[in-house]
């Protein structure tokens, strides 16, 4: 393990679980994943990315999936 890191919004009604990781060619990785918050009435899944550096530091991120959330 080279470092080990929580990357999340804040949001108390929302997951995230990491599904694939990739290091990319400046030594630092891409994250993709699933999330899933919910409301009242709704449950909502979108994709995400996260980019970070090479010790985990998040560069980006982007969100696919329902546009209430983007």
């Amino acid at each position: 393990m080279q470092w080990h890191q929580t990357y999340t919004d804040g949001h108390p009604n929302r997951n995230y679980a990491g599904k694939s990781v990739i290091q990319t060619t400046d030594k630092g990785y891409c994250l993709g994943g699933m999330g899933y918050y919910w409301n009242a009435t709704n449950t909502y899944c979108i994709a995400e990315i996260i980019k970070t550096d090479s010790l985990g530091n998040q560069q980006w991120k982007k969100t696919y999936g329902n546009p209430l959330y983007n």
